[in-house]
C-alpha cells in the first residue's frame, strides 16, 4: 500500500484511489484545508505561513510538502523546496 500526505493530511492508495487515512474518504472531490495553515487565504491575500512578502508575484508554503513550496519574485528569481516552521511564542 502506498502512503503519502496531501496538504498535511496522511493519505494512502488502496489500489484504486487515494484516500484520507483517518476516515477512508476519497481525496478526489473532498479537498481539505491545509493542516498546517490556519487559513488558506485571508480577505487581504496575506499568507499565514509566509507572511507579507515584498516584490513577490506569487508564493506557496507547500502545505507540508517541501517539493511544492515556491516563491516567485518580480525579477524572475524563483526559490523552491523549503519548509515553513511555525514561530514559537516568546517566553516573558
Amino acid at each position: 500500500m502506498s502512503r503519502s500526505k496531501l496538504r498535511g493530511h496522511p493519505i494512502y492508495f488502496d489500489g484504486e484511489c487515494w484516500r484520507y487515512a483517518n476516515n477512508r474518504q476519497k481525496t478526489v472531490g473532498n479537498k481539505r484545508p491545509c493542516k498546517l495553515c490556519p487559513n488558506d487565504k485571508s480577505e487581504t491575500d496575506y499568507d499565514f505561513c509566509l507572511g507579507k512578502l515584498g516584490r513577490v508575484i506569487n508564493a506557496c508554503c507547500g502545505h507540508g510538502e517541501r517539493n511544492e513550496s515556491y516563491i516567485q519574485f518580480e525579477n524572475g528569481l524563483i526559490v523552491s523546496g523549503f519548509t515553513v516552521e511555525q514561530p514559537t511564542e516568546k517566553e516573558e
